[in-house]
Order: structure tokens, then sequence, then C-alpha cells
């Protein structure tokens, strides 16, 4: 009876650190289409509740802005750096080779387990953000798109 117990306390005492690991090591996912975020692609948007909200590119925040009013803030990480940007500031390559965030291709089951390929996405064309529009020329000249200011 004893060995039961005391069998059962590590049972559970390891369950509950593999919950623990697993929590603190999970993904962080966009708000919006719930994929894996990327340091050179995350769009952080402030709302005017004090909430911060981030997102896996600049294309995923503007669909997240669309008629609201709340946004206080909006930045985008520079692709060179990570560091974040005044959004409006930020120089745009859109349509680039580069899509992170984006799965071509991309076989999905509907709820009765039918599989479909997706041939929208919400993250397309690509919007990629950079500090200057040097930058962006050089990134356009390894990977192609078009250079945007918004």
């Amino acid at each position: 009876m004893i060995i039961r117990i005391v069998l059962s306390l590590i049972i559970v005492a390891v369950a509950c650190v593999a919950g623990f690991y697993l929590y603190e090591h999970q993904e962080s996912v966009c708000s919006v289409c719930k994929r894996p975020m990327h340091k050179v692609t995350t769009c952080r948007l402030s709302l005017s509740s004090g909430e911060v909200v981030e997102v896996c590119c600049p294309r995923c925040g503007l669909y997240f802005q669309r008629g609201r009013d709340d946004i206080e803030k909006s930045e985008v990480a520079d692709f060179n750096s990570g560091v974040f940007l005044d959004a409006e500031k930020a120089y745009y390559v859109e349509g680039s080779s580069v899509h992170l965030c984006c799965s071509v291709g991309d076989v999905q089951k509907d709820r009765a387990g039918v599989q479909y390929e997706r041939t929208w996405d919400r993250c397309l064309p690509s919007l990629v953000a950079f500090d200057t529009d040097e930058e962006a020329e050089q990134f356009i000249q390894k990977h192609g798109g078009t250079l945007k200011v918004y």
C-alpha cells in the first residue's frame, strides 16, 4: 500500500515538472493567425487599454488594426536587427521570396478530417520592415519585392 502511494506521488511529481517545463518553453504564437512568432518580423501593437499585442508580421499587424480605434502605438521589428521601430517610419518590402510565417502549399484538415490545400494566406504577400530605405533596397536585390511606405 505504501509503495503504491509513493509511486503515485512520484508520477504526480514527474507530471508536474514536465508540465511546468512545457509551459515555460512553449513557442509564442501570433494573436491573429496562430503561427509561431519570429523575432525579425514581429509587429507590436499597444492598445489604449494598456494591453500589448504581438503578431507574427506587419501583414497580420495591418489586419489586426483594421476597423479599430484603440491602437495607441504600432511598432515593427527591423528585419536585419530585430530592434523595434515606429511602424509609421519604417520602410517595407512587400512580396519578397522571404516567407517566415507563411506556409506555401500548406495542407490542412477540416473538422471532419478532410484534407485540403490552403490557397489563400493572411500573411501573403509577405511584408518585411527595415529601418532605412537603403537596407530595404539591398534586401530587394537579394529577395525581390517592392518598396512600400505606409
